[in-house]
């Protein structure tokens, strides 16, 4: 089963956070501390974060992964 690491919180609808459940193990931080983020680096196989800056966990991942940087607009 996949291993997926939410860093920070998200305000997933419950529908959304089933969704990402039925995809695998999720391991929810409100907002994670140096030990679960390397814990996350080591083990997940999907990492979410919000403004968490990326650059040190991007680092520290073994290779062999895709990042996608997810972004939201503003129309204004």
């Amino acid at each position: 089963m996949r291993e997926i690491y939410v860093l920070e919180h998200f305000d997933f609808s419950d529908e959304q956070l089933k969704r990402l459940k039925s995809l695998g193990n999720v391991h929810y931080y409100q907002k994670a501390n140096e030990k679960e983020i390397g814990e996350a680096i080591k083990n997940a196989d999907a990492i979410l974060l919000d403004w968490i800056d990326p650059n040190p966990i991007l680092e520290k991942l073994r290779g062999g992964y895709l990042y996608a940087f997810l972004t939201q607009g503003m129309i204004g």
